[in-house]
This record gives structure tokens, sequence and C-alpha cells, in this order.
């Protein structure tokens, strides 16, 4: 993933093929599109009691298990109000199915 190279050590958000959203400091990656994070925590969303922050610390994703990574506007992430953000958690993707 060369276009990568352009988020080295910024902020990122990961959508997983389950639905978990994973944000993190991109330390590195490898061929296999393997993804290294530092200061990583896994945001989970709920209807009832708004979105909630899981510290993970430094975390390596495999790279077939992620589906979008983009950058995190820093100055939005920080002024967001994420407790209060009600929305339903991603469900996960399937393939093959109708």
């Amino acid at each position: 993933m060369a276009t990568l190279q352009a988020f080295m050590d910024k902020r990122v958000l990961l959508v997983m093929q389950d639905g978990r959203v994973i944000l993190g400091n991109l330390v590195g990656w490898d061929q296999r599109s393997n993804i290294v994070l530092s200061d990583c925590v896994e945001r989970r969303f709920s209807l009832e009691s708004g979105a909630v922050d899981s510290p993970l610390g430094v975390y390596l994703v495999k790279g077939d298990q992620i589906c979008v990574v983009g950058e995190v506007d820093v100055a939005i992430e920080e002024s967001t109000q994420w407790s209060e953000v009600r929305i339903e958690p991603l469900p996960p993707i399937r393939y093959g199915e109708a």
C-alpha cells in the first residue's frame, strides 16, 4: 500500500470487516497491508449510550481484515463529544451473501 506513506505518523481511522472502528497513529505497515498503530483505541458506537473509546495501546491489524483507512481531522476529533453521538454500530461485512 504505497498510498499509506501519506498517512505515516498521522492519526488514522480503520473500519474493519467485523464492523469495528479503530483509531490510532500510523507507525508502520508491510507488503501484506498489515498495519501497526500506536496510541490506539477502539470506538464502540451505541444507540443507547453513545460512543465509548476502549484503549488498545500499540496494535497490529491484519491487512486482510481492513475495509477502509482514512486520515482523521484531529481538530474535529477533539472537539466532538463522542459520548453524545448515538448511532447504530456498523454490521460485519458478509461476502457472497444476497
